[in-house]
């Protein structure tokens, strides 16, 4: 996760950082699949780091997820994030479309945001690293509500079969 220095509302709102020169969306992709396996994984547990302190990130997706000079990913931009353990009345909604979780494109049928959100969003992501593309291919918010609300595509790496072991991982997410 990105050390945060400093933060102030007033007078000017700004968040100091660590400097992190590169993301996820710098890498050429289609990864090598133990590479990309690794990565994956060291977001997984920051992930579980975040959800066990009750927070949710909401927008995972390549740009968010920053590297390290040595390539070591470290997750950032939290502003659409919420503390699970705190009620609120009102909710920011925002995602964005092509790693959107079901919950985010239809919250009155599958309910609210939660941690099975950011994980859902990650297996979006390591199925564009393994294949270079996005595993639905809708442009508007009309194609990929459809596309993810009618169901799981299986199998996910019919045409690949060296791909195939990371199925059942993908599809759980």
């Amino acid at each position: 996760i990105v050390q945060v220095n400093g933060a102030k509302i007033l007078p000017v709102p700004f968040v100091e950082m660590e400097y992190l020169a590169g993301s996820l969306e710098d890498i050429p992709r289609p990864m090598e699949p133990d590479d990309a396996a690794a990565l994956v994984r060291k977001v997984a547990e920051a992930l579980l780091f975040a959800h066990s302190n009750g927070v949710i990130h909401r927008d995972l997706k390549p740009g968010n997820i920053l590297l390290t000079s040595k390539g070591e990913p470290k997750i950032g931009d939290w502003g659409l994030s919420r503390n699970d353990g705190i009620p609120s009345e009102t909710t920011l909604h925002g995602f964005s479309l092509s790693y959107a979780a079901p919950e985010q494109l239809d919250p009155g049928r599958f309910g609210r945001s939660t941690g099975k959100t950011d994980i859902y969003q990650l297996g979006i992501i390591f199925y564009q690293l393994l294949t270079g593309t996005l595993p639905f291919s809708g442009e508007s918010i009309a194609d990929v509500t459809k596309e993810r609300l009618s169901g799981i595509r299986e199998p996910f790496f019919g045409n690949n079969p060296s791909l195939s072991m990371f199925g059942p991982v993908i599809g759980r997410c």
